[in-house]
C-alpha cells in the first residue's frame, strides 16, 4: 500500500518533470505533430500529461502516504538501527535481477503497511556495505567520496523528518490529511524512497550489469538530483559525472538499446530514422 502509492506519485512527477526540460531544450520544436523527428515528442508529452490522473491522482496517491508517515516512524523509533533477515530477504526478491519472482498472493494485499518500510529501515546497512566497497578499493576515488556522503546526508533528512512528523500531535484522519506541511513531508519521503531504491538496485546488481553500472556514477547523480529538490545549496557535481554517463548514453544509442541501466535491445531502426533524430 505504500510502495504502491509512492510509486504512482514519484515515477509519473520525475517524468512529467522531465519531459517540461526537454520540450526547453528543442524550444519550438517540441510543439510540432509531423516532421521534425516524427512529431513523437509531441505525442509523448500529451500522452504522458493524464498518466498521474489514473489509478489515484497525485494527491490522492500522497494522502494514503501521509496516513502511513507517523507509524512508519513510530515503528522505526521502537525498532532501532536494528535490520532483520527477513527484510534482507524481501529487498533481495524485489532488487535482485537474478531472483524469481514469488508467485502472486492477493490475500496479501493491505491497506497499510503497518508501519514497515524496508527501504527506509535498510539505509543504515547499505551505508555499512558502500563504506566496505570503499575500504576494499572497488570504487574510483569520486565515487568513493561522493557516494558515502550523500547517503549520509540522504540519512540525516530522512532523520530530521521522522523528528518533525513524531513531534505533530495528530495522528490520523482528516486533521492530519488537510495539512499543507504533510503534503510536503509525503512528497520528501518519495524523494527517500526513490533514492533508496537506486542504492539497493545497484547493490544487489553490481555483479551482473556491467562495469557502467558497477561504477556507480549513475547512483551518484541520482541521489545528487533527489536530494537537490530537498537542498537546493547542495554543491554542484563535478563535471566529470554527467560525461561520462553521456558517454553511456551515446553507446546505448548507437547500439541500439533502451536509455536503461537494464540492457534491453530495441526493434531495428532504419538508418533514415536514426538520421532523422540526429
Amino acid at each position: 500500500s505504500l510502495w504502491s502509492a509512492v510509486t504512482k506519485y514519484l515515477v509519473p512527477v520525475r517524468i512529467e518533470q522531465q519531459m517540461s526540460e526537454l520540450a526547453v531544450v528543442l524550444g519550438a520544436r517540441h510543439y510540432l505533430r509531423e516532421g521534425h523527428c516524427f512529431g513523437i515528442f509531441q505525442k509523448l508529452l500529451r500522452d504522458n500529461a493524464i498518466a498521474s490522473l489514473f489509478d489515484g491522482s497525485t494527491v490522492v496517491n500522497l494522502s494514503v502516504i501521509i496516513q502511513q508517515l507517523r507509524q512508519l516512524y513510530a515503528y522505526s523509533r521502537k525498532r532501532g538501527a536494528s535490520f532483520s533477515e527477513e527484510a534482507r530477504v524481501r529487498l533481495a526478491s524485489v532488487f535482485d535481477l537474478r531472483a524469481t519472482l514469488p508467485d502472486f498472493d492477493a490475500s496479501l494485499l493491505e491497506l497499510s503497511n503497518r508501519g514497515q518500510d524496508d527501504l527506509l529501515e535498510s539505509l543504515p546497512s547499505a551505508l555499512s556495505q558502500v563504506r566496505q566497497l570503499v575500504e576494499q578499493g572497488e570504487l574510483e576515488q569520486e565515487v568513493a567520496e561522493d557516494l558515502p556522503r550523500l547517503l549520509q546526508l540522504l540519512m540525516g533528512e530522512v532523520s530530521g523528518q521522522r523528528a518533525r512528523v513524531l513531534a505533530r500531535g495528530e495522528g490520523y484522519g482528516n486533521a492530519l490529511q488537510q495539512r499543507p506541511e504533510m503534503f510536503a513531508e509525503a512528497k520528501k519521503h518519495c524523494a527517500f524512497h526513490g533514492a533508496g531504491a537506486c542504492v539497493q538496485m545497484w547493490l544487489h546488481n553490481r555483479e551482473q550489469l556491467g562495469e557502467f553500472f558497477a561504477g556507480g556514477r549513475w547512483l551518484v547523480l541520482a541521489l545528487h538530483r533527489l536530494l537537490q529538490a530537498l537542498r537546493p545549496d547542495l554543491a554542484m557535481l563535478p563535471h566529470s559525472y554527467f560525461e561520462k554517463c553521456a558517454q553511456e548514453i551515446l553507446r546505448l544509442y548507437e547500439a541500439n538499446q533502451m536509455f536503461s541501466l537494464v540492457p534491453f535491445r530495441l526493434a531495428g531502426t532504419s538508418e533514415t530514422g536514426k538520421a532523422a533524430f540526429q
